[in-house]
């Protein structure tokens, strides 16, 4: 309603004993990256944008995908 937001967790991803403490994400043209900062270092994302609706998350029909 603008001035409440909700977000529901969708995929959970474990990071191991490096936690992330900041993380970024731009688009640029048709690519869209994401940056996490863990401990020391810095790991940059090529992320791959699908939209699923809800009738497809309730049949299980997509899967996530690592690359």
């Amino acid at each position: 309603n603008g001035t409440r937001f909700v977000a529901e967790e969708v995929m959970r991803h474990e990071t191991g004993p490096n936690v992330v403490m900041t993380c970024s994400a731009r688009t640029i043209g048709n690519r869209t990256y994401l940056t996490a900062g863990q401990e020391s270092h810095c790991q940059l994302y090529k992320v791959n944008i699908r939209v699923v609706d809800a009738a497809e998350t309730r049949r299980g029909s997509f899967r996530a995908e690592n690359g």
